[in-house]
């Protein structure tokens, strides 16, 4: 109960809270009532010094839908055996954009820039390190990292959230003959992209590649066969490290070999329209290809806008005695290009 005094005299309601006039309850006496007006004062809202700032690192499913929630995003799964080169893709993706636009987009920012750097930091000279190395990833709950990208041609889309996640080799080798496992991996029900990756330095193994292509088949496979990739999800299959198949002596038997590979990869996806192939060589060992080779045309193929049917514009027709206002609305039609979105038609 609230402490109550009164300025009666003879009153002792603040030891006995019993009122001298005799209200119950004590607090609808006028004199308390008065009183207790006059002594209350609101309690002081707490406020933090300090404000709770983004760290920068990986992205949680849940933050990864918040993001998602504010503008397009595009959500890319790469998938694949241990050091297949997946964390590679991610960072080599990032540094191309150090420089200068990569792939015709600008960017825009990024809400993971701590995760990237770390992922970054084994294949720069800082880490003294005397190959470039990536670390693998061991996280045991996927992670996602972001890119703000905005086409440098512009777009009626305005700029792109590109989600991409992180998610250990360890994790997808459990889904090869688990249906219950991957229906478990419910960022499969999300994907817009879902990147399949093959090794190439195993591909340039005799003694490795096949056993390799047949794991790769089989997560595949498995993913297909429990239907929890949305219909508009689009099956990419990159063969990273392309960069040492073209080294090799016996290049033509090994694209012999791939070409089989694509065969049995597109008796697995019924739907042959929504399979595609890349050649990827992310961070090159030799000279024979450029830093981030494949990106660009992977990144576009990313952010592609959807075609959008075009729309009939309706406008009124001006008379000759109107001429100002027809002129005008020529103008507008003719500046702002709307024969490029609409159909423009006269009434």
């Amino acid at each position: 109960m609230k402490h109550l005094n009164c300025p009666r005299d003879g009153c002792q309601i603040s030891s006995t809270e019993k009122c001298l006039e005799g209200f119950d309850p004590a607090t609808t006496c006028p004199y308390v009532s008065r009183t207790l007006s006059e002594i209350e004062v609101e309690t002081p809202i707490e406020t933090s010094e300090f404000v709770d700032l983004p760290k920068g690192e990986g992205l949680t499913e849940s933050q990864a839908a918040d993001v998602a929630k504010q503008s397009v995003t595009r959500l890319v799964v790469l998938a694949g055996p241990s050091a297949s080169g997946k964390t590679t893709i991610l960072t080599a993706l990032f540094e191309a954009f150090l420089d200068a636009p990569f792939g015709n987009f600008l960017f825009a920012g990024s809400r993971t820039l701590v995760g990237f750097e770390r992922r970054c930091h084994d294949a720069r000279t800082a880490s003294l390190r005397t190959e470039a190395h990536t670390p693998i990833t061991r996280v045991d709950r996927p992670e996602f990292l972001h890119l703000k990208l905005v086409s440098a041609a512009g777009s009626l889309l305005g700029p792109q959230n590109l989600l991409l996640s992180d998610i250990s080799g360890e994790r997808f080798r459990t889904l090869q003959d688990s249906a219950a496992a991957v229906k478990e991996m419910s960022v499969l029900r999300r994907a817009d992209h879902f990147c399949l990756l093959l090794d190439g330095e195993k591909l340039t193994d005799a003694t490795q590649r096949h056993a390799m292509q047949n794991n790769v088949r089989m997560l595949l496979r498995s993913i297909v066969e429990a239907t929890v990739l949305p219909q508009r999800c689009k099956i990419e299959i990159l063969f990273s490290k392309w960069d040492l198949i073209l080294t090799r002596d016996d290049r033509s038997a090994i694209s012999s070999f791939i070409s089989g590979i694509k065969d049995i990869f597109r008796a697995v996806v019924k739907d042959a329209n929504g399979l595609e192939f890349f050649e990827i060589a992310a961070r090159p060992t030799n000279t024979r290809v450029p830093y981030a080779f494949g990106l660009p045309t992977l990144l576009r193929h990313w952010l592609e806008e959807p075609p959008v049917p075009q729309a009939t514009l309706y406008l009124p027709e001006l008379h000759a005695d109107s001429r100002e206002e027809a002129r005008y609305v020529n103008s507008v039609v003719k500046s702002q290009r709307l024969g490029d979105f609409y159909d423009v038609r006269w009434v």
